[in-house]
């Protein structure tokens, strides 16, 4: 059932970790990052899957996380053919990026410079728990997408965290039940986005509004939410490009399978790319 929460928070009264009503210090953080398990391996699941890149792609090393930096290299994929006269597109997100560098990134490499970082966080993709990383991103970017996935453990995990860190209740919600994009509200591109909502249903499932909104945002149209991107600290606002989404899908429904998400989420880029390449000045 979408948004199980954990046991402890169900009833909204309190995290395993920490004092309710006190925001956590450094003995909790410890603690909590103490007791977090590697669910999946960057390793195996990201960087090798780089490795295996055809020509005509640059893999750039441009960090590392500090708390393990052999572990964890920050790697960004780019068309070696960078062209100052082409839009450019910047996208993130994981198996899905890395499934589009594979097999679709061809089509498009002669008409955009196309960037593509496929794990900003590679400890919160193994741990399975969501980090919001920052970055200064420079101009003349047509396109920016970012592809995210929410689990189950967002529900049962990285969300009553992050509530007790901040020393605040937490109440369950379920998640939404398929793929949706949240837009800019200063800038939401409403014909751009039913463009890739068209291109993903034939990978899976829209998610549905309940009761006219997606968590707790009025649905503008099908699949599409609206926010102030900048305001929220939205990923895809630190770019300033005229096209931009964030991307959700929900790969522990029971409508769908994982690797239908990656090919939704592979279905999101292509689309966003073609109607660009069909509208853009």
């Amino acid at each position: 059932m979408p948004g199980q929460g954990c046991p402890k928070c169900d009833d909204g009264a309190y995290y395993r970790i920490g004092t309710k009503g006190q925001a956590w210090g450094a003995a909790e953080r410890s603690m909590w990052l103490n007791q977090t398990r590697r669910k999946r391996s960057y390793h195996d699941e990201v960087l090798s899957k780089l490795d295996a890149l055809g020509e005509g792609l640059v893999v750039h090393d441009y960090g590392s996380l500090s708390t393990a930096p052999e572990r964890y290299p920050l790697k960004a994929v780019t068309t070696a053919d960078w062209d100052g006269n082409k839009p450019c597109v910047l996208t993130s997100g994981v198996q899905g990026a890395i499934l589009f560098l594979h097999t679709k990134l061809a089509e498009y490499r002669d008409s955009f410079n196309i960037c593509v970082a496929p794990c900003v966080s590679p400890f919160g993709y193994e741990h399975l728990l969501a980090f919001l990383e920052t970055l200064d991103a420079p101009a003349g970017w047509v396109l920016h997408l970012d592809l995210h996935e929410t689990t189950d453990t967002d529900e049962s995990e990285f969300m009553p965290a992050r509530a007790a860190e901040k020393g605040e209740q937490y109440t369950p919600c379920e998640i939404p039940d398929g793929f949706y994009c949240v837009g800019d509200s200063r800038n939401p591109q409403l014909a751009f986005h039913r463009a890739i909502i068209d291109a993903v249903r034939v990978e899976t499932h829209i998610a549905p509004a309940v009761d006219g909104v997606i968590i707790d945002e009025p649905v503008v149209q099908e699949g599409l939410i609206v926010v102030p991107a900048a305001e929220l600290g939205l990923c895809c606002s630190l770019t300033k490009a005229p096209f931009v989404t964030t991307t959700e899908v929900y790969p522990d429904s029971p409508k769908t399978t994982p690797d239908a998400c990656n090919r939704a989420q592979r279905a999101a880029v292509c689309g966003a790319l073609d109607y660009v390449l069909a509208h853009a000045a």
